[in-house]
């Protein structure tokens, strides 16, 4: 009989990471799509700029906004007049768009229509409880603008504020060439128009 003690060969335990490597991709990809989905919401603009804004209210959960983006497509369209001057006077090259999805004048009714429908309450007959920003590059003409205003205001849509930035914090593809190299600032303040 051999008296010799038995060795126990013991295997190293380790944990498991199979299912933090799952979770960890799921967060990956929850911050990732939600990164993007607030980027689509505006779009790269050269908002006007006004001496005297009034702060826009706080956010309110009860009530949506929608933001209407008026930008030219000077990506789509070649425009010597943008390319050269910044300004486009031709109405036909101006987008609206919502979310990054461009509308046409009747589209753009259309859906702020559906918008306001899905948020009128039962009983309270026209009011509407949404918020709709207008975002319009500088260079726009005041056409697009009341385009916007008439649909809000045909939609029963009437909380609108107009964004702008105060004097010195311009941002934007061609607010660097007016600051003159001035230092960056922070965003702009906002207007608030009922």
């Amino acid at each position: 009989m051999d008296h010799r003690p038995r060795t126990r060969v013991e295997e190293p335990s380790s944990p498991n990471l199979i299912p933090m490597i799952d979770i960890m991709f799921l967060l990956l990809l929850f911050f990732l799509l939600g990164a993007d989905m607030v980027a689509r919401e505006t779009e790269e603009l050269d908002l006007c700029v006004a001496p005297h804004l009034v702060e826009l209210e706080p956010e309110r959960p009860d009530v949506p906004e929608t933001i209407v983006n008026i930008h030219h497509a000077a990506d789509a369209t070649p425009c010597s007049a943008w390319a050269t001057l910044g300004r486009c006077p031709t109405d036909a090259h101006w987008l609206r768009s919502i979310s990054r999805v461009v509308y046409d004048a009747p589209g753009l009714r259309a859906r702020l229509a559906s918008l306001a429908e899905s948020d009128r309450p039962q009983d309270a007959g026209f009011v509407v409880r949404r918020r709709v920003q207008i975002r319009a590059d500088q260079g726009a003409p005041y056409g697009a603008v009341r385009e916007v205003l008439r649909s809000c205001g045909a939609s029963g849509i009437t909380e609108l504020a107009l964004i702008g930035v105060l004097p010195g914090q311009e941002r934007g593809p061609r607010a660097a060439g007016r600051r003159a190299g001035g230092p960056e600032n922070g965003p702009g303040a906002l207007s608030s128009g009922r």
